[in-house]
């Protein structure tokens, strides 16, 4: 059985509002609800999507298209220049009055080529967030959870309740991939955690334990879908 492990440090359990028996999804959801910076971070994640994939539509330029006549213009946006707020104006000067576009509106401007950035900038968007998605990769190939994070019995003794900080996963003799990519800190064996190897991803630190050999070395950076070992 495959295992990886988050190493966020001591829990109190106490601290843990777990039901023992609890599924995993319910489990995770649960956990969800009671997150509110998880929940801002989702709002966010969400906004950023739509935002990337529709803004620019909104613009009748593309993120190639050069227009030297236009170059280093302020932003401009329909409504809000009645406002008195993105008007186009700089330093006191229309620069669309002064460069003969006052029908052209670009949302942030335009850079030294001419280039709207409105659509410059959600374009890099959409690439940074394709990036980020194809930087992930799931630990085993088919994942089914034996054991969740959480209080749990005791394996040993069936009866002490106690926090399990890891996830188990079942797997036999299947090759085990890393979730993101970071460097190895450890890759040796223990007596509770068997084989094991141990990453830094740079937004936490995971250890995949109880394997059946290890294909990485200590000081080694691996990607996304790496396999470690067995």
């Amino acid at each position: 059985m495959n295992r990886f492990e988050f190493n966020t440090g001591d829990h109190k359990e106490e601290e843990e509002k777990v039901l023992v028996g609890r599924s995993y999804g319910k489990e995770v959801l649960y956990r969800f609800r009671k997150n509110k910076g998880a929940w801002i971070s989702f709002f966010i994640i969400i906004l950023l999507i739509v935002i990337a994939l529709a803004a620019p539509a909104v613009s009748p330029y593309s993120y190639k298209e050069v227009h030297s006549e236009y170059s280093n213009l302020p932003p401009r946006i329909p409504g809000l220049e009645k406002l008195g707020i993105f008007n186009g104006v700089s330093h006191g000067q229309n620069m669309y009055e002064a460069k003969n576009c006052t029908d052209k509106y670009f949302f942030f401007g335009t850079d030294n080529l001419g280039r709207d950035i409105w659509t410059r900038v959600w374009e890099g968007t959409r690439i940074s967030l394709l990036i980020a998605a194809l930087s992930v990769s799931l630990p085993l190939k088919h994942i089914q959870v034996n054991s969740p994070f959480g209080v749990r019995k005791d394996p040993m003794n069936k009866r002490t309740k106690r926090i399990h900080n890891g996830l188990d996963l079942k797997a036999k003799f299947e090759e085990v991939y890393s979730m993101l990519p970071g460097v190895v800190t450890a890759a040796s064996y223990s007596t509770n955690g068997g084989y094991y190897v141990t990453i830094n991803h740079g937004i936490c630190v995971c250890s995949y334990l109880h394997l059946s050999k290890i294909l990485v070395r200590t000081g080694q950076r691996v990607t996304a879908g790496y396999i470690l070992p067995q």
